[in-house]
């Protein structure tokens, strides 16, 4: 017996409709491997601009979502997972049809917090690593600083600006520094050190 799940779902995202998605903006998918196990929606990391690499990522909703399974699935709501989503399916049919007016993904913020994210590593899209470092600031060796949003921001600035080693971030305002620049403990600060630099 074959098996697959045929999804019917119409995407609202918060900020732009998917170009792939049809004038109707309904995707379908049928899988015929027999692998089909489930089906999810989440948050991922993109590393798409303005945040190299990602800062927050907007929320997203799945409307009139219909999942329709080759044989009646009565549990199948005990996969469910809503970690940071809202939203639920439900079956009028004895698990063969799940249907969900709405579910919603929540925004998610992937910029470092500290102290929790202390020696958090961020890649650019040049593929440079900066380590996180929380409470530390570099003194000397300046070469530019200007008001900016997020720390990947700065590591990026940082990246593309010529002897630079590290970023520092108040919050507001971001600092780039050489190599001459000394570590000082600082709180409230967030600092990037160049750990490799990429191509």
């Amino acid at each position: 017996m074959q098996s697959f799940v045929r999804l019917s779902l119409l995407s609202r995202r918060a900020s732009c409709t998917p170009p792939s998605l049809p004038p109707d903006n309904r995707l379908t998918r049928v899988t015929a491997s027999g692998k089909a196990l489930g089906w999810g929606t989440a948050e991922e990391c993109s590393q798409a601009a303005p945040a190299y690499p990602c800062g927050i990522t907007p929320a997203h909703e799945w409307l009139d979502t219909v999942l329709v399974l080759n044989q009646a699935q009565p549990d199948y709501s005990n996969t469910f997972g809503r970690f940071g989503a809202s939203g639920t399916l439900s079956s009028s049919d004895s698990g063969k049809t799940w249907t969900g007016d709405k579910v919603t993904t929540d925004a998610w913020d992937y910029t470092p917090m500290c102290p929790g994210d202390d020696g958090y590593k961020l890649t650019t899209l040049d593929n440079s690593v900066f380590n996180t470092n929380c409470g530390v600031d570099f003194v000397n060796g300046e070469l530019a600083s200007k008001l900016l949003g997020i720390v990947q921001d700065c590591v990026t600035f940082c990246d593309e600006t010529e002897n630079c080693f590290f970023a520092v971030w108040d919050g507001t305002t971001y600092g780039l520094k050489s190599s001459v620049a000394k570590k000082v403990a600082k709180d409230g600060m967030i600092a990037g050190s160049l750990v490799s630099k990429g191509c």
